[in-house]
């Protein structure tokens, strides 16, 4: 059961829309922005919810990237300070990329969707209540991966964040999501439903509520999966930072190679997890120095990302139930991908430190990892450890990081940071 998430396709996509909701109406005297005033929650709502929509999947890919590098899944074969620093878990708050790749766009994600919530608020019609649902989807995985990567946040300039109350209010989109969902049905409506039951289990998981994940991923149907589309669109893979297209891609074969599959990775002989050795791929990093092994997952600009799965909330069930269940889910994923049994310690420390080891291969560059490690720092293999050296010694030892640090851009022109 594969679900493809919304893009809004060609006719859409030359289009940039500045949404302003204002109580005032306003004479339009710029073509590009879009008054609020001027919009009608009928005939409008449902490309505003379907342009948020795509602020999220171009804004998550972001949050696959960069957590890859500061979880060990790859080695950066970057020249930028901030690709090097989120992978040796030192990052600093005044590099640009911080906000312009990692913050901004996943902010201005939560913002839209926020927007386009606020729009429907008093709008009736047969199309609000699948618009609401769009929105809600896009306002819980804004806050859930906000709350997953960084160590506090702010939204609309107000006080700071705690990890804790932006998975509070990830659970609450997510909920409404839910609730707006079961009342519809349709392929998208389902999808959208389901997508955030596994993001509602998410949540509850990373808040330490055992028994509220287990009942959410308990209601994902089997087999069921939802794919964050992109495109390849010739005018956007001329952007060195494409909205539309798979960055992943991009900065691993086209324009930036800077994505190299780190040494835990690349000779496992496991299906999930297969990387391509420099002399195969003859391909030279940006650095000229990283060996640079290449992913497999993602081949095309429109290659599409994972989200959310049955799988995950298997994975999830079975980490709430304990240590014999995670076994019985090591020995089921070890043998669907043509693994030898488990045979190690079965404490639950060595039982959890393998069960996390094969969610990371199943989920590889799919932007999970960073949560399990928040939640069992002691037990991520293949993490490099703080004081180590990093593959680039000049750039320093690998931190101590367990989170990103929000943006100077974020902080200083807030007045409630």
């Amino acid at each position: 059961m594969r679900n493809h998430g919304s893009t809004i396709r060609r006719a859409a996509l030359g289009l940039s829309f500045l949404i302003v909701i204002s109580s005032c109406r306003l004479s339009v005297t710029n073509p590009n922005v879009v008054q609020a005033g001027t919009l009608d929650p009928q005939s409008d709502a449902s490309v505003l919810a379907k342009s948020s929509m795509q602020d999220f999947t171009a804004a998550y890919q972001w949050l696959v990237l960069y957590p890859g590098w500061f979880t060990g899944e790859l080695l950066s074969a970057h020249i930028q300070a901030f690709a090097n620093d989120a992978n040796r878990r030192d990052i600093q708050t005044d590099v640009g990329n911080l906000n312009s790749e990692a913050w901004g766009p996943i902010s201005a994600s939560r913002t839209s969707a926020a927007e386009v919530l606020a729009f429907l608020q008093d709008a009736s019609g047969p199309e609000v209540p699948l618009n609401r649902l769009r929105a809600s989807y896009v306002a819980g995985y804004s806050f859930l991966s906000m709350a997953v990567v960084f160590c506090r946040g702010a939204v609309d300039s107000g006080p700071e964040l705690s990890t804790e109350a932006m998975l509070d209010s990830a659970v609450t989109h997510f909920q409404t999501a839910i609730e707006t969902g079961s009342a519809l049905s349709g392929g998208e409506a389902d999808a959208l439903t389901n997508a955030s039951r596994v993001g509602l289990a998410r949540a509850y998981l990373q808040l330490g509520d055992g028994s509220d994940a287990a009942s959410a991923a308990q209601a994902v149907p089997d087999g069921f999966e939802y794919y964050l589309n992109y495109v390849s669109e010739a005018a956007d893979r001329r952007v060195e930072n494409p909205r539309l297209g798979n960055v992943l891609y991009r900065k691993t074969y086209f324009g930036d190679k800077v994505m190299s599959v780190a040494p835990a990775f690349r000779e496992l002989d496991d299906p999930r997890v297969v990387a391509v050795p420099p002399d195969e791929n003859g391909i030279q990093p940006r650095d000229g120095v990283t060996e640079y092994w290449t992913q497999t997952k993602y081949l095309s600009f429109d290659a599409d990302i994972l989200l959310a799965s049955r799988l995950e909330a298997d994975y999830i069930e079975a980490e709430v139930a304990g240590t014999s269940a995670m076994l019985d889910m090591i020995q089921d994923r070890r043998a669907a991908n043509g693994q030898p049994g488990y045979d190690g310690p079965t404490d639950d420390q060595s039982v959890l430190q393998e069960f996390l080891w094969q969610k990371t291969l199943d989920f590889y560059l799919e932007g999970k990892r960073m949560g399990d490690f928040r939640r069992h720092p002691d037990a991520i293999l293949a993490m490099p450890e703080p004081g180590t050296p990093f593959h680039k010694p000049a750039a320093g030892p690998i931190g101590d990081q367990m989170c990103f640090p929000l943006p100077d851009a974020e902080t200083l022109n807030n007045p409630n940071l």
